[in-house]
């Protein structure tokens, strides 16, 4: 293969026009000669969990390519994420936090709702609420502690422009995580637009709604699924919104995305593009103007294992890495060695520091996050983005056909569906047609101590959702978190 260059030329050169092209037989021709245990490329495709295909040489992208907009951020959101346990703890969890590298808190609030809103500002004590974001999840309760916020902003003195963070407010998320509702749905979107309009008028730089597919995710759900789940919620969300009084633009501006990646690089930073281009066709069709998508991105807890924790971190690695890529403005590293809020072992504190410093080191030292979209233009990236995309189209036609998410969920269809998504990545597992490291293979090291696993073995239960809540306006059937890696500890407990 020959470069061709004129030094004389000054005129400006696509880099692709100074090489000779190479048709796609030649390519595989190359390829061909580099396997070893297979006859030809052909045999290494394969099919996501949606069966979409994944080839094993690209040499086309599609011809329409939509593009992404840029954050206008410079830096990583790097944000710790807490759940409310004892204020004078969680407060001086947050302020270290704060001093180490963290630049953001997410709070959650849903085990201990009215304790938890009443001490919100002694959890926050000292937090500078213009430069460190706190997102707040109060499940059903985000009036209250969109109220209590305000609240304690105004009394601080603050610049209300200047106040940044986001009250995440999400009834249809609580609803599948939980399995109710105590407020009906229809009530629920009242408020969500009351919360947004006052956010709005207020508070301008404070978002107020969240698409959260992390519950889809940790139960098992296909890209496929949580992109579908995503734009089905929005789309019911911004109605409410614009029902509430608010411009299209600002509508689209209050509203976040949560999404949980797994350990699979490719499929996550495609999942995020896919995600990015869905949202702005949607709220286009609505008549917003272009603008950069607030993703928050977390690690799985899906795919942690009790066997050799530190094969966790690698996994969190690979999901940090494909959020950077893939323009999530937020990162949350769970720690690895932390399942269902139990420690699996006793290095808390470096698990805690090398969940903390992973978006850094990504940031700081790959400069992963300098470049909008670097996978922009590379063949399998462009391919498997479109394919995803017609794929959750598709689905979403197909849903509304069904009657729409609500409907779907009332009914327990979309549940089992995610259901038995999850069996079917367990029994690839099992037939080794998948390969997870310490699950399926090289998978010789002793689990935890019995003490260990019988603890997160009572976590779960006692985090069991349920939908026997007799004062519930709302319930269905609840979507169960699960683990990739559980069916195989359990045979040798």
């Amino acid at each position: 293969m020959s470069v061709k260059v004129d030094h004389n030329n000054k005129a400006d050169t696509l880099l692709d026009e100074l090489f000779d092209s190479v048709s796609h037989s030649e390519w595989e021709a190359l390829a061909n000669k580099s396997l070893r245990g297979v006859q030809n490329v052909q045999q290494l495709c394969s099919k996501t969990l949606d069966e979409l295909p994944i080839q094993a040489l690209y040499a086309d992208r599609p011809a329409t390519v939509a593009g992404i907009v840029a954050h206008k951020a410079k830096a990583i959101d790097n944000r710790l994420s807490l759940s409310f346990e004892q204020t004078s703890n969680t407060n001086a969890l947050i302020m270290e936090s704060l001093q180490l590298g963290i630049n953001s808190i997410e709070l959650k609030l849903d085990r201990s709702d009215a304790q938890a809103i009443a001490q919100l500002t002694q959890t926050l004590d000292g937090v500078l609420f213009n430069i460190a974001p706190v997102s707040l999840h109060a499940g059903e309760n985000y009036v209250k502690a969109t109220d209590e916020m305000k609240n304690h902003w105004s009394n601080l003195g603050l610049d209300p422009a200047s106040v940044i963070g986001s009250i995440n407010a999400d009834p249809l998320s609580k609803l599948v995580a939980t399995g109710n509702l105590i407020t009906d749905l229809p009530e629920h979107l009242q408020q969500l637009g009351y919360c947004a309009k006052e956010l709005a008028s207020q508070f301008p730089a404070v978002s107020a709604v969240c698409v959260n597919t992390s519950v889809y995710h940790n139960a098992g759900a296909s890209p496929v699924q949580e992109l579908v789940s995503s734009m089905a919620t929005a789309t019911i969300y911004l109605d409410a919104l614009l029902d509430a009084g608010l411009s299209v633009d600002e509508a689209v501006r209050t509203v976040s995305f949560q999404v949980a990646l797994d350990a699979d690089h490719l499929q996550n930073v495609v999942k995020l593009r896919a995600l990015q281009q869905l949202w702005l066709h949607v709220s286009g069709l609505f008549g917003a103007k272009p603008t950069a998508i607030n993703i928050v991105a977390e690690t799985s807890q899906r795919y942690l294992s009790c066997r050799e924790p530190w094969i966790n971190h690698l996994r969190n690695i690979s999901a940090a890495s494909a959020a950077l890529i893939g323009n999530a403005q937020s990162i949350i590293v769970h720690p690895h060695n932390r399942i269902n809020n139990i420690r699996i072992d006793e290095h808390t504190e470096i698990a805690d520091r090398v969940a903390r410093n992973v978006p850094i080191i990504l940031e700081q030292e790959a400069a992963l996050y300098a470049v909008n979209d670097p996978m922009a233009g590379a063949y399998s990236i462009e391919a498997n983005t479109q394919s995803l995309l017609d794929a959750c189209w598709a689905a979403l036609i197909e849903l509304e056909d069904k009657g729409g998410l609500v409907a779907q969920l009332l009914s327990g269809e979309w549940q089992s569906h995610i259901n038995r998504t999850q069996q079917k990545r367990v029994q690839l597992l099992k037939n080794e047609q998948c390969i997870a490291i310490g699950v399926n293979k090289f998978n010789h090291s002793p689990l935890p101590e019995k003490p260990i696993l019988e603890a997160i073995q009572t976590a779960i239960s006692s985090q069991q959702p349920t939908n026997q809540n007799t004062q519930a306006a709302m319930t269905v059937q609840p979507l169960i978190p699960q683990r990739d890696a559980a069916s195989f500890e359990t045979l040798e407990v």
